[in-house]
């Protein structure tokens, strides 16, 4: 597989993706779910609700039933309506993040209504690909937007990014439109589907595999219109064997509700969340190696320090992150380590920083937030394991490999029960479908996880 291959698999109740890097392991991971949509990049006509003066912050009705908060509410007031965009998904008791600059994003192009500078993502570089992006600038840039340049425009053709400008300015002014004219809170602009944003922002020059033929289609399409620089790189997953595993990433993926990860050559970390940060905790169990002790920790810590980086991008970790590295001695050789944790950290492209090491030899890092951490989809938060929607997804997958005759019955927690007769029926309802007969859902209180049998 190429750097960069995404392998998308689709079942009923639950979409997953999986981004694979380099060394042909997963580097982020991507989950949506029946009922469970990501409300990121919407863009609403908001009424404001309450005023927070303790935070200079202000409460946000979006829709009915749905409140986020605004980190400014500076010239506003109560039950002002206002335009907003979701920049960051509910999280626990926390509703969505929003922002009064809002950002139309594309592939190629994110545009600032109300803007006039222009930027280029640190990931263009400087070479001759930015070369060509800053000559093409002047047919970008106006007096009305900010124009941020994204790095898939380095594989895009000049007039594919101006129709795309076009396309995005024609986006937001048709947003201004239907805000003149409806009633607070109204949907201005939905979000995208969860594929159509990680090709949107992750795509490189690596295959996107999809097991499903119509999403495969869908996604075609999409692509054909609006992505044409991935049009040669889509292809469909004919094997019966599931896509994780034909791709070999099945047990990296099943490890991902794990709080324990193994660092490659020996040892392990303990990530644990907690209320203000993230602690990660490394372990060199029994790993060694060569040269004095000092050599062999230095050694030790880049690798831990490398395998926490691709950790808190592949688990979307945000915020205060605390990693308690083994014990060194020597000054010179915590500069190095510094220096390791910068560039280990230089490939993810939400932004991290990495403040440095405290007296007690800890390494601290601060995450953007956005979107939602992968635990948030997969498990419970205490004690932490598979939460019930996601291993009701699972059965669901299970049932459909399942070979032989006769009734499919489903033993599992009243939970798992529970979401499969109520959130998540439409996708039960796809399963008995393809199966040609319904499935057997029986309770079983003595479970904490599920198991298929027939009768």
């Amino acid at each position: 597989m190429k750097d960069g291959t995404i392998a998308i698999e689709v079942s009923p109740g639950e979409t997953r993706a999986a981004l694979i890097g380099s060394d042909q392991r997963l580097i982020e991971f991507h989950v949506d779910r029946l009922g469970r949509q990501s409300l990121l990049d919407g863009v609403y006509l908001g009424r404001v609700r309450h005023i927070e003066p303790t935070h200079s912050g202000a409460f946000v009705e979006i829709t009915d039933g749905v409140t986020g908060f605004l980190n400014q509410s500076k010239g506003l007031t109560q039950g002002q309506a206002i335009i907003v965009q979701v920049m960051r998904d509910a999280s626990g008791d926390k509703g969505p993040a929003l922002t009064r600059r809002p950002v139309m994003r594309g592939r190629y192009l994110a545009i600032t209504p109300n803007g006039s500078n222009l930027s280029f993502s640190r990931e263009l570089g400087a070479g001759r690909e930015k070369a060509r992006l800053e000559d093409l600038a002047p047919e970008l840039a106006g007096d009305e937007y900010g124009v941020s340049i994204r790095p898939a425009a380095a594989f895009a053709e000049k007039e594919t990014i101006l129709e795309e400008a076009s396309r995005l300015h024609g986006a937001w002014a048709e947003i201004s439109e239907v805000a003149d004219a409806a009633s607070a809170p109204a949907l201005l602009s939905p979000p995208p589907n969860g594929i159509v944003r990680l090709l949107r922002d992750r795509a490189t020059k690596g295959e996107v595999i999809i097991d499903d033929r119509e999403t495969f289609r869908e996604t075609l399409m999409v692509v054909q219109d609006f992505m044409p620089d991935l049009y040669g790189l889509i292809r469909r997953h004919e094997s019966s064997e599931p896509i994780f595993d034909a791709l070999g990433i099945a047990d990296e993926v099943d490890m991902l509700a794990d709080r324990v990860a193994p660092i490659p050559r020996g040892g392990h970390l303990t990530i644990d969340a907690l209320e203000a940060l993230t602690a990660i905790d490394v372990d060199r169990g029994g790993a060694s190696g060569s040269g004095s002790r000092e050599d062999a920790l230095l050694t030790f810590n880049i690798g831990a320090i490398a395998e926490s980086a691709r950790q808190i991008r592949l688990r979307n970790i945000a915020g205060l992150i605390v990693i308690d590295l083994i014990s060194m001695k020597h000054k010179a050789k915590k500069d190095v380590l510094l220096q390791a944790a910068k560039k280990a950290f230089r490939a993810d492209p939400n932004p991290s920083d990495v403040l440095g090491l405290t007296t007690a030899g800890l390494l601290e890092i601060t995450r953007r937030r956005t979107g939602l951490p992968l635990s948030d989809w997969l498990n419970t938060p205490s004690p932490a394991r598979l939460d019930a929607s996601a291993q009701a997804c699972a059965a669901l997958r299970a049932a459909l490999r399942e070979s032989g005759t006769g009734p499919l019955t489903i033993d599992a927690s009243a939970g798992i029960i529970t979401q499969l007769q109520g959130p998540l029926r439409s996708a039960l309802n796809a399963v008995n479908r393809k199966l040609g007969q319904d499935l057997i859902l029986r309770p079983d209180p003595s479970r904490a996880g599920f198991e298929l049998h027939r009768q």
